[in-house]
């Protein structure tokens, strides 16, 4: 936050000088009034902002199905339905992909209910075509099971890093058990 300098000729006989004290914080709504009265005098008047840091680049996100999702061909993209939260805008809830906004080093998770049915769950972390990680739920009978797994990836600004359906069928439910989250580790 920056301040308000109030500046006001000082005549001498050697040197003319301008003499400055600080009125308060640049808060505009409180400022105008001031600014306007105080140019009627013949004082100037300089608002001072110190020099500013850039902000962290802040990016987060979480994504829920809750709809059952059985799309019956191999390697279907996984979409989600729901956003929990989304920092820095770079989740598409539509095509279920993160969109890299700088380069730096990046952590996902997922957790992926199966559908109870006897088709194994197989799911992948894509980072643009490529599989990163995967995961893998099927003990033979038609229960519900859990594939999760998580990797800290090295991307690019431009990266996309979705879930990727290999095989099977995703549980979905108002009480979101399947999910897929990532975050900004560190920027480059």
């Amino acid at each position: 936050m920056g301040f308000w300098l109030v500046c006001s000729p000082q005549e001498e006989a050697s040197s003319p000088r301008l003499t400055c004290t600080a009125l308060g914080t640049l808060a505009t709504s409180t400022a105008t009034g001031v600014v306007e009265a105080m140019q009627d005098k013949g004082t100037i008047i300089v608002g001072v902002t110190p020099p500013s840091h850039p902000q962290p680049l802040r990016v987060a996100f979480t994504a829920a199905r809750t709809a059952n999702y059985t799309p019956g061909t191999l390697d279907q993209p996984i979409t989600f339905d729901q956003l929990h939260s989304n920092l820095g805008e770079m989740f598409n809830t539509n095509v279920g992909r993160f969109i890299c906004p700088a380069n730096g080093t990046y952590v996902f998770l997922f957790h992926i209910l199966k559908l109870a049915v006897n088709v194994p769950l197989y799911v992948n972390l894509m980072r643009n075509d490529e599989v990163m990680v995967s995961a893998y739920a099927n003990d033979g009978a038609p229960d519900h099971e859990t594939a999760s797994n998580h990797s800290i990836l090295q991307l690019y600004q431009g990266d996309q890093v979705w879930l990727r359906l290999h095989r099977g069928s995703i549980y979905g439910s108002s009480w979101k058990y399947s999910t897929f989250s990532g975050f900004l580790l560190y920027q480059d």
